[in-house]
């Protein structure tokens, strides 16, 4: 999986729990390329980085 395609996957699955991107958390695109570098997908990323940082989903707002 190309790099951009790895850090896309991890914005959109950030972007859906919890509004936010990598670049809003901080990475940079050398940190962004070494997390790719890394092998770990996706979805581990993600999980392993939310656990971390204890991050709560946000509930979709409701009218």
């Amino acid at each position: 999986m190309k790099r951009s395609a790895w850090a896309a996957q991890v914005d959109r699955r950030l972007s859906r729990r919890w509004c936010i991107t990598l670049s809003d958390m901080g990475f940079d695109e050398d940190e962004i390329a070494s997390l790719w570098r890394s092998g770990e997908a996706p979805d581990a990323f993600v999980e392993r980085i939310t656990e971390k940082y204890a991050l709560i989903p946000l509930e979709p707002l409701r009218p």
